[in-house]
């Protein structure tokens, strides 16, 4: 909660197409890793100021079909469109964060629960209602 810039409840609308974060090698220091944005429209702010109504959230993971690599992370959820998440985020400050407008998940698959009803769950968290992460988060 404390290293996240924005924290938000919605529903998975996209998953984008994986993108390399450095195809051209320019600059040469800069990584090139496989990229995918997942978009989300957003239900409720739980902590910070956003101004749209979805917001992108890149993970390092993904499908490229042009040159057929799959990358997978374990340390990376997988997201699929339509599902209820709670999402723990923060602007990217990696050596591979770009201008564009999206954030990451604060501590990879930490910065995303799920959510059922009234409840939320996280692979590495006991269940919990939301009423009791929004205590937390002190709302």
């Amino acid at each position: 909660i404390l290293n996240s810039d924005l924290i938000v409840a919605g529903k998975v609308d996209k998953i984008g197409e994986g993108k390399w974060s450095n195809l051209d090698f320019e600059p040469a220091e800069k990584r090139n890793i496989l990229q995918t944005d997942i978009f989300v429209e957003i239900d409720e702010i739980l902590y910070g100021e956003y101004s749209r109504e979805s917001v992108a959230v890149r993970i390092d993971k993904g499908y490229d079909p042009e040159s057929n690599t799959k990358v997978i992370s374990d340390g990376y959820p997988d997201f699929e469109v339509g599902e209820e998440v709670l999402l723990f985020l923060s602007r990217d400050d990696s050596d591979v964060a770009t201008e564009e407008d999206y954030f990451v998940l604060t501590g990879m698959k930490q910065g995303k629960w799920n959510i059922s009803g009234d409840k939320i769950n996280s692979a590495e968290y006991e269940t919990q209602t939301i009423d009791e992460m929004k205590e937390k988060i002190g709302q």
